[in-house]
């Protein structure tokens, strides 16, 4: 057709008009596109012909619209918006995620695993960044590393800043940190920086050859100085019970935690895994000259295994032997005789059904559908992880009458009587406490305080099941926690509640062993060596002023009376996990005064036994007692967020990206904790 058989539409001028693109024949039966020429026919003036061109051919989507539209409904300038322009997300302030092409590529490498080649190489991944709008995607793979490299670099330069802005306010940090070997070899520190509620990933560092303690002290200085901080910053370190990271404690002013999550696990599996002193003695010969030289090649070494002492080692399946030459005459080995046996016993039936698909689908599941109505599999659990012994006790005993019924059906010699499965519910009673307190101190808003009433429920719940295996466990237990239990956490909680240790009625079941009282002149003398520390100016004498500290004394913790009368009601009826949280909300909840306190004096021990004074009277701290409450509430624990970023470090360095770069490694662990940091406050 001619042009002269086309004119523009009146509504040639509206961008969200398909006629915006189209010419209008005279007659209206078509429509020419001004962008490809091609014609289109438009009976009865429909323009559906017209948006599908659009979409297909030029990819321009008129129905998908960002702004809302709006409708004048008459001369007082009203106002309506169309019902499908308005989101749920409208009504809520919220940060959005940053969607320039910087930040999408940082996010699908570091989240996502996309490596930075197939981002050049996909097609899809192209077409549907380009679909956003985005252009100039770059088609080299070291272009868009150096893309992902600056925006992690912003990232920094903005972290940078916030920590800053803490440390100019008073506020003074811990870290927790450890060492990881990955795919290739390569060892790896990674260091977290802890404030009272918020935590940064500072990404991980390349160690050469040996690390001493000396060296270690180096790797953690010179990545603080990167963000602006120093040793001096830091209230404490929690590492695990290493002997290089024990040393680190002893070389550095900071308080040292060692991490209570490591003593769990190494008591657990030392009773669990502990076999009868005669198999012991039997291997001991070969053992002994296995691990003679490994400990000769790795004196520096910071395996785990460095905290045991002489008598301990590892048999040749990797599980830890501890020595019961100085253990309690009492101690039964009855717990091995009859538990060991049978997880072995469970852990054939449960290979019998997962190394036979045949078996599996074809008889025990036929039994699974008709009890449960779905299928469900038998676990195996794994000896260095002794958590999963509970999973698969559990799923056993959830799936024992089926197993039952396969049994016979396959006319199998293993059968299992009634009475070993009740020392299969006794393991289980025992050890799912010890799973869940693992869980509640391992969580990010964990502290000392969180910490303690968890240990103290565990050991509770432990003592509340008599059996051989519960009084072998509680004594490794509190040997392990003994041995990592410091005065830091004691001088907490009495900063937390003055008059803890006269309220017995709040703890009945306190075990004094292990959450000992500790004396006023040692909580002055604490304190005293902390504010001297980390709170004095060089100059004046006098302590920095902390943002935190000013706001703490006005605020009111809720009184837990009511929450009390509730529970004693419905003990019963509270789940292992209820309880649980009970003990710790018991323990880190206290109601405080509204009415301040104004002092001036020059002795700083005066004052601080003057407040501590004050505090227990009125329950109000004072400037100096308030400053070290909220250092110490930045202590960790446990160093698990180091093991998170570990477990984020082996899915970007897999054994097909196994050739990433230390720099590139270290960029990509920091934003994607910085990314997952992100989604949360979103």
């Amino acid at each position: 057709m001619d042009m002269q058989n086309f004119e523009e539409h009146s509504k040639a001028n509206e961008r969200n008009s398909p006629w915006f693109h189209f010419l209008r024949e005279k007659k209206g039966q078509c429509a020419k596109c001004k962008l490809c020429k091609r014609i289109i026919k438009t009976h009865g003036g429909s323009t559906s012909g017209l948006h599908t061109h659009l979409k297909a051919i030029h990819e321009i989507d008129l129905l998908k619209r960002d702004v809302t539209s709006t409708t004048v409904i008459d001369s007082s300038k009203s106002v309506q918006k169309t019902k499908s322009s308005i989101a749920i997300t409208d009504f809520f302030k919220s940060d959005k995620m940053d969607d320039s092409l910087p930040a999408i590529l940082a996010r699908m490498t570091a989240c996502d695993g996309l490596s930075f080649n197939i981002i050049c190489t996909s097609y899809d991944i192209r077409k549907g960044l380009t679909a956003r709008g985005l252009s100039n995607i770059p088609k080299d793979h070291k272009t868009i590393q150096n893309m992902v490299f600056n925006y992690s670099e912003n990232i920094r330069n903005q972290m940078t800043k916030e920590l800053s802005y803490y440390t100019a306010n008073g506020n003074k940090f811990s870290i927790t940190f450890d060492e990881w070997t990955s795919v290739r070899n390569r060892r790896y520190v990674n260091i977290n920086i802890h404030s009272e509620k918020e935590f940064w990933n500072l990404g991980l560092i390349r160690a050469f050859g040996t690390m001493p303690a000396e060296k270690c002290i180096e790797l953690v200085n010179e990545r603080l100085g990167d963000f602006g901080l120093s040793l001096k910053n830091i209230v404490a370190i929690t590492t695990d019970g290493a002997a290089v990271m024990t040393k680190v404690g002893r070389l550095i002013e900071a308080h040292q935690q060692l991490c209570f999550a490591h003593a769990i696990q190494l008591a657990v599996i030392s009773v669990i895994y502990k076999q009868p002193i005669n198999e012991v003695i039997e291997k001991e010969a070969n053992v002994t000259s296995v691990n003679s030289s490994r400990f000769e090649e790795d004196e520096n070494c910071t395996s785990d295994d460095d905290e045991l002492s002489d008598e301990d080692y590892e048999n040749e399946n990797g599980l830890l032997i501890i020595s019961t030459e100085n253990d309690d005459e009492n101690t039964s080995f009855l717990a091995h005789h009859e538990m060991l046996p049978l997880i072995k016993k469970i852990r054939k039936v449960v290979q019998i059904f997962r190394a036979s698909p045949t078996k599996n689908d074809k008889i025990l599941q036929k039994y699974v559908k008709e009890e449960f109505g779905k299928e469900l599999s038998l676990v195996l659990d794994s000896r260095t992880r002794w958590n999963s012994l509970v999973s698969m006790i559990e799923r056993f005993l959830k799936l024992k009458n089926c197993i039952k019924k396969s049994l016979i059906d396959l006319k199998s010699p293993i059968m299992f009587s009634d009475a070993e499965f009740e020392i299969m519910s006794d393991i289980l009673s025992v050890l799912l406490p010890i799973k869940l307190t693992v869980e509640a101190i391992c969580r990010q808003d964990a502290t000392l305080l969180s910490a303690d009433a968890a240990i103290q429920f565990m050991i509770k719940s432990i003592t509340d099941h008599p059996c051989s295996l519960s009084y072998e466990l509680n004594a490794a237990l509190k040997k392990r926690i003994l041995q990592r239990r410091t005065e830091i956490s004691s001088v907490l909680q009495y900063l937390h509640n003055p008059n803890s240790n006269e309220n017995q009625s709040d703890d009945e079941d306190k075990d004094y062993e292990l959450f000992p009282n500790i004396t006023k002149a040692s909580i002055a003398k604490i304190i005293h060596l902390q504010i001297q520390r980390l709170a004095l100016d060089n100059e004046h004498d006098e302590p920095v002023a902390s943002t935190s500290a000013n706001v703490s004394n006005s605020n009111i913790i809720f009184d837990v009376d009511d929450y009390d009368e509730d529970d004693q009601r419905n003990e019963v009826s509270l789940t292992l996990q209820e309880k649980l949280q009970r003990a710790i909300y018991k323990k880190t909840s206290i109601r405080l005064p509204e009415s301040g306190i104004d002092k001036n004096k020059n002795d700083l021990i005066r004052s601080i036994k003057k407040e501590m004074s004050f505090f227990e009277t009125n329950g109000i701290r004072g400037k100096y007692l308030t400053l070290v409450y909220n250092y110490f509430l930045t202590i960790q624990p446990t160093s698990v967020e180091s093991e998170r970023a570990f477990s984020a470090a082996g899915l970007i360095c897999t054994r097909i990206r196994s050739r990433l770069g230390d720099k590139s490694l270290n960029k990509l662990c920091f934003l994607r904790s910085y990314f997952n940091k992100l989604k949360k406050k979103l």
